[in-house]
């Protein structure tokens, strides 16, 4: 499950047993949690507005905090 938040806070580290990944509104990859989640194994993007993209909650989606995208998982893979 990819967790999707509006901003990045201190209570989602409560989630971290539950997540494989993070997507936030806003925030930075040096803020405190971001950099937990990664020490975690817990991928994150930032920055990433779901009303301008074609992803909608519920979505299989492919996280790549490499290269900072999110996008719609195709049919059958992986």
């Amino acid at each position: 499950m990819i967790l999707y938040t509006k901003i990045l806070s201190a209570d989602l580290v409560e989630s971290f047993p539950y997540i494989q990944g993070i997507v936030s509104e806003k925030g930075g990859l040096l803020s405190h949690l971001a950099i937990m989640a990664r020490e975690s194994s817990i991928p994150v993007i930032t920055n990433f507005n779901l009303h301008a993209s074609n992803i909608k909650l519920g979505d299989k989606i492919i996280l790549d905090a490499n290269s900072g995208t999110v996008k719609l998982k195709a049919d059958g893979l992986g």
